[in-house]
Protein backbone atom coordinates (compact mmCIF):
# COMPACT_ATOMS: atom_id res chain seq x y z
CA UNK A 1 0.00 0.00 0.00
CA UNK A 2 1.41 3.38 -1.03
CA UNK A 3 0.20 6.93 -0.57
CA UNK A 4 1.40 10.50 -0.02
CA UNK A 5 0.43 13.15 2.55
CA UNK A 6 1.67 16.72 2.78
CA UNK A 7 1.28 20.02 4.57
CA UNK A 8 2.73 23.51 4.72
CA UNK A 9 4.33 24.44 8.05
CA UNK A 10 4.57 28.13 8.89
CA UNK A 11 8.16 27.91 10.12
CA UNK A 12 11.54 27.88 8.34
CA UNK A 13 13.01 24.59 7.12
CA UNK A 14 15.94 24.52 9.58
CA UNK A 15 13.59 24.62 12.58
CA UNK A 16 11.19 22.08 11.04
CA UNK A 17 14.02 19.66 10.24
CA UNK A 18 15.60 20.11 13.67
CA UNK A 19 12.32 19.36 15.45
CA UNK A 20 11.66 16.33 13.24
CA UNK A 21 15.06 14.94 14.28
CA UNK A 22 14.65 15.74 17.99
CA UNK A 23 13.89 12.65 20.07
CA UNK A 24 12.89 14.91 23.00
CA UNK A 25 10.35 16.79 20.86
CA UNK A 26 8.80 13.53 19.63
CA UNK A 27 7.15 13.00 23.02
CA UNK A 28 5.34 16.31 22.59
CA UNK A 29 3.60 15.48 19.32
CA UNK A 30 3.56 11.68 18.78
CA UNK A 31 0.40 10.39 20.44
CA UNK A 32 1.00 7.66 23.03
CA UNK A 33 4.80 7.63 22.71
CA UNK A 34 6.31 6.51 26.03
CA UNK A 35 9.82 5.42 25.07
CA UNK A 36 12.18 6.25 22.20
CA UNK A 37 15.63 4.73 22.75
CA UNK A 38 18.67 4.28 20.51
CA UNK A 39 19.38 0.53 20.40
CA UNK A 40 21.96 0.30 17.61
CA UNK A 41 24.37 2.65 15.84
CA UNK A 42 24.83 6.37 16.37
CA UNK A 43 22.22 9.10 16.71
CA UNK A 44 21.06 10.51 13.37
CA UNK A 45 23.15 8.09 11.31
CA UNK A 46 22.02 5.89 8.44
CA UNK A 47 21.51 2.39 9.80
CA UNK A 48 20.86 3.47 13.38
CA UNK A 49 17.91 1.78 15.11
CA UNK A 50 15.57 3.02 17.79
CA UNK A 51 13.00 1.21 19.89
CA UNK A 52 9.68 3.02 20.22
CA UNK A 53 7.07 2.06 22.82
CA UNK A 54 3.49 3.31 22.54
CA UNK A 55 0.66 3.17 25.05
CA UNK A 56 -2.82 3.79 23.67
CA UNK A 57 -4.41 3.39 27.10
CA UNK A 58 -5.71 -0.02 26.06
CA UNK A 59 -2.60 -1.61 24.60
CA UNK A 60 1.19 -1.23 24.78
CA UNK A 61 2.99 -1.79 21.47
CA UNK A 62 6.62 -1.72 20.38
CA UNK A 63 8.22 -0.97 17.04
CA UNK A 64 11.70 -0.46 15.67
CA UNK A 65 12.65 2.64 13.68
CA UNK A 66 15.64 2.45 11.32
CA UNK A 67 17.09 5.51 9.59
CA UNK A 68 17.68 4.56 5.93
CA UNK A 69 18.49 7.99 4.46
CA UNK A 70 19.58 11.14 6.25
CA UNK A 71 20.27 14.43 4.50
CA UNK A 72 18.87 17.25 6.65
CA UNK A 73 17.27 19.62 6.25
CA UNK A 74 15.72 18.23 3.06
CA UNK A 75 15.40 14.44 3.52
CA UNK A 76 14.90 11.92 6.33
CA UNK A 77 13.81 8.39 5.45
CA UNK A 78 12.81 5.91 8.14
CA UNK A 79 11.54 2.35 8.23
CA UNK A 80 9.25 1.18 11.03
CA UNK A 81 8.84 -2.50 11.81
CA UNK A 82 6.61 -4.42 14.14
CA UNK A 83 5.17 -7.92 13.99
CA UNK A 84 3.78 -8.45 10.49
CA UNK A 85 4.20 -4.81 9.37
CA UNK A 86 6.93 -2.94 7.45
CA UNK A 87 6.43 0.82 6.93
CA UNK A 88 8.73 3.22 5.07
CA UNK A 89 8.30 6.99 5.37
CA UNK A 90 10.25 9.19 2.98
CA UNK A 91 10.06 12.65 4.57
CA UNK A 92 11.05 15.55 2.31
CA UNK A 93 11.20 19.20 3.30
CA UNK A 94 11.26 22.14 0.89
CA UNK A 95 11.87 25.75 1.88
CA UNK A 96 9.24 28.20 0.69
CA UNK A 97 10.45 31.47 2.21
CA UNK A 98 9.67 31.29 5.95
CA UNK A 99 7.46 28.26 5.37
CA UNK A 100 8.30 24.61 4.81
CA UNK A 101 6.52 22.17 2.52
CA UNK A 102 6.56 18.75 4.22
CA UNK A 103 5.77 15.73 2.05
CA UNK A 104 5.67 12.16 3.35
CA UNK A 105 5.67 9.29 0.85
CA UNK A 106 4.43 6.24 2.72
CA UNK A 107 4.75 2.54 1.89
CA UNK A 108 3.26 -0.26 3.97
CA UNK A 109 3.87 -3.99 3.53
CA UNK A 110 1.96 -6.57 5.55
CA UNK A 111 2.45 -10.27 6.12
CA UNK A 112 -0.04 -12.89 5.00
CA UNK A 113 -3.05 -13.02 5.44
CA UNK A 114 -3.43 -9.31 6.36
CA UNK A 115 -1.93 -8.29 3.02
CA UNK A 116 -4.96 -9.80 1.25
CA UNK A 117 -7.51 -7.30 2.60
CA UNK A 118 -5.58 -4.35 4.05
CA UNK A 119 -6.20 -2.31 0.88
CA UNK A 120 -9.75 -1.79 2.16
CA UNK A 121 -8.32 0.35 4.97
CA UNK A 122 -6.09 2.62 2.87
CA UNK A 123 -8.20 5.72 3.66
CA UNK A 124 -7.86 5.00 7.39
CA UNK A 125 -4.07 4.63 7.16
CA UNK A 126 -3.77 7.81 5.09
CA UNK A 127 -5.95 9.72 7.58
CA UNK A 128 -3.79 8.55 10.51
CA UNK A 129 -0.62 9.62 8.67
CA UNK A 130 -2.15 13.01 7.95
CA UNK A 131 -3.17 13.33 11.62
CA UNK A 132 0.50 12.76 12.55
CA UNK A 133 1.60 15.45 10.08
CA UNK A 134 -0.95 17.89 11.51
CA UNK A 135 0.16 17.11 15.10
CA UNK A 136 3.77 17.79 14.11
CA UNK A 137 2.77 20.99 12.24
CA UNK A 138 0.76 22.25 15.23
CA UNK A 139 3.64 21.51 17.61
CA UNK A 140 6.28 23.25 15.47
CA UNK A 141 4.11 26.27 14.72
CA UNK A 142 3.61 26.99 18.42
CA UNK A 143 7.40 27.25 19.00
Amino acid sequence: MKYKVQTIINKPIDLVSSEMRSRESAFKWIKGLEKFDLIEGEMEAVGSKYQMVFNSGQKVSTMTETITAFNPPSLITTVYETKGVWNECINTFESIGNQTKYVMDVTFKFSFPVNLFIWMFKKTFKKESLNGLVAFKDYVEQL
